[in-house]
């Protein structure tokens, strides 16, 4: 019975719709896309300046990380966390499996879900993880896309493999 619902898992995340790439553009999709192109590119290149263009900045903020006790609760709390592990991370490689955008009926709200590996180099040597899971939803403000919350979680081990 677990190999057949493996494998159900397996094939439907392979249909599932999920996409690699940007969407044109001229896809409604296009620009909440960008802002999450650059929320992975300012943390591997932990530029927080970035960060600053990136975010909702407003108490109403949420952010999960995916460590232990990793919770963040409004753009002072978020900035901070961002700015001590620049500090502290020397390196940070992302490799994105899958990338997925939805937007509201209204297209002033999307959720984007990411998998991706990420490698993370600290003092202490380099950890992998494989198959993280990024989830957040984004709020358009003008032109622009600002995360509003976002979490990371990692799959169990059996997932992971």
């Amino acid at each position: 019975m677990k190999t057949i619902l493996f494998s159900f898992i397996i094939i439907s995340y392979f249909f599932t719709g999920c996409v690699k790439e940007t969407a044109k553009n001229d896809h409604p999709e296009h620009a909440a896309f960008v802002t999450v192109d650059k929320l992975f590119k300012a943390f591997e290149q932990r530029d927080t300046l970035a960060h600053d263009t990136l975010w909702l900045k407003t108490p109403e903020l949420v952010a999960f990380g995916i460590y232990d006790k990793a919770e963040y609760f409004g753009w002072d709390e978020m900035r901070s966390h961002i700015v001590q592990s620049s500090r502290f991370i020397q390196a940070v490689h992302f490799t994105i499996h899958c990338k997925e955008i939805r937007l509201s009926q209204s297209k002033t709200v999307a959720w984007f879900a990411v998998i991706a590996d990420q490698q993370v180099q600290t003092p202490a040597g380099v950890n992998e993880n494989r198959n993280i899971r990024y989830t957040g939803v984004l709020e358009k403000h003008g032109n622009r896309w600002l995360i509003s919350q976002f979490h990371g979680s990692i799959p169990n081990k059996a997932e992971s493999l």
